[in-house]
């Protein structure tokens, strides 16, 4: 997701890429989701509008987490997943 497809005044998200065509569309977002997001580009040195919203700190590039901190090569001592989880790793996207 980059900053152009956020609109904190309207408190909308546009989707513009998917894998089917149902899924292109703008969705609302609550206006406490847009605060936080309006205080992350606050934050953020990544703030233009072809910048990326959740990019690495440092470069703007995507950000990938080692898979070696992964809790699945942890092998059986690793965090056991919550109730309805999968995994207790946390998601983690980027546009």
């Amino acid at each position: 997701m980059r900053w152009s497809d956020v609109d904190l005044i309207e408190n909308r998200l546009a989707i513009p890429d998917a894998k089917t065509d149902s899924g292109v569309r703008v969705v609302s977002i609550p206006g406490t989701l847009a605060e936080e997001l309006w205080q992350h580009r606050r934050r953020s040195a990544f703030r233009g509008d072809d910048e990326r919203v959740f990019c690495h700190p440092e470069l703007g590039s995507e950000y990938h987490i080692a898979t070696s901190t992964s809790p699945r090569s942890s092998g059986p001592s690793s965090r056991r997943a919550s109730p309805g989880r999968t995994s207790s790793a946390p998601a983690t996207t980027c546009a």
